[in-house]
Formats: C-alpha cells, sequence, structure tokens
C-alpha cells in the first residue's frame, strides 16, 4: 500500500462515503497568532491511499512523526498510530482525520507518514513552515 497524496486543510467537510470538501486545501505555512511557542494546533487532513490488488480486505496501520529541519522527531505527532481497513474490491481509499501538531518553535518542519505492510513501509513526507508570529519569538 502506498500514500498516494495526501494534504493539510483549514477544514475538511464529509458529504458522504468518498465525496470531501477542502477548505483551504495545502496548508503548509502559518504562524501563532500571538507568536508564542509551542505552537500546539489540529488540523484536518484527506488523503488518498492505494494498493496493487482489490482482490480481499486488507488492514493497515499509518504512522505520523514530525520531524524537525534536523531530522529528529520533534514535539507531535509522535509515532501515532492510525489503523484502519481497506474494504474488498477496491483499489483506492480516501481517509479524513485531524492531527494534533505542537511546534516547540518556529521552523521548517516536516510531517512523515510511514502506511506500514508486511515489514516494508512507504514513506510521504509533508513539508511545513513555521513562522514567529506578529511578535518574532523564538
Amino acid at each position: 500500500m502506498e500514500i498516494q497524496s495526501f494534504f493539510l486543510a483549514l477544514e475538511v467537510q464529509n458529504h458522504g462515503p468518498g465525496s470531501y470538501t477542502a477548505v483551504t486545501a495545502c496548508v503548509s505555512q502559518f504562524s501563532p497568532p500571538d507568536g508564542v511557542f509551542p505552537l500546539s494546533v489540529r488540523l484536518p487532513y484527506l488523503m488518498l491511499l492505494h494498493r496493487p490488488s482489490a482482490d480481499a480486505g486488507e488492514s493497515f496501520t499509518l504512522r505520523f512523526n514530525l520531524i524537525d529541519e534536523d531530522g529528529r522527531p520533534v514535539g507531535s505527532p509522535s509515532d501515532v498510530q492510525a489503523r484502519g481497513t481497506f474494504p474488498a474490491g477496491g483499489k483506492c481509499l480516501l481517509l479524513a482525520g485531524h492531527i494534533l501538531f505542537t511546534f516547540p518553535t518556529p521552523g521548517d518542519y516536516r510531517l512523515d507518514i510511514t502506511a506500514d505492510e508486511e515489514g516494508t513501509g512507504h514513506l510521504y513526507s509533508y513539508n511545513l513552515e513555521i513562522g514567529p508570529g506578529p511578535r518574532g519569538q523564538r
């Protein structure tokens, strides 16, 4: 299984199975309105998962980790896991949810999402730039 696409948004509305609307999709840069760190924010996401075969139902695990510009795990999410099941008969699955982020300081970060399958993982990375906010605090 692989993560075919992923984005954060300000809002994701579910209109029924497989039907979503994203408000301000592809959020990748923001700052705390008050300039105070650590910054905690809960953001919705929408992702498309793909697998090679539609023959049977298949369980999956996703792991979410926030990584700093030096490649170290930092803040949150930190090894947060989500589990689900691909229904039989489909190769693609739309998945929506929320992620609680905690950014310790302004800077460049990435969200690493690992799709675990049979001992091998598919890694998807999403870059984030967190600014200092109006007071310029670090």
